[in-house]
């Protein structure tokens, strides 16, 4: 289990900087960072 840390949550700014509602959204959109 997870200590806390989620992977995406830098990620999180970059994708509702870009137009995202999510960053799985934005994953799903094919954008690879």
């Amino acid at each position: 289990k997870k200590r806390g840390e989620n992977p995406t949550g830098i990620l999180v700014h970059t994708a509702k900087a870009t137009g995202f509602s999510s960053v799985s959204d934005m994953l799903r959109s094919g954008l690879d960072l």
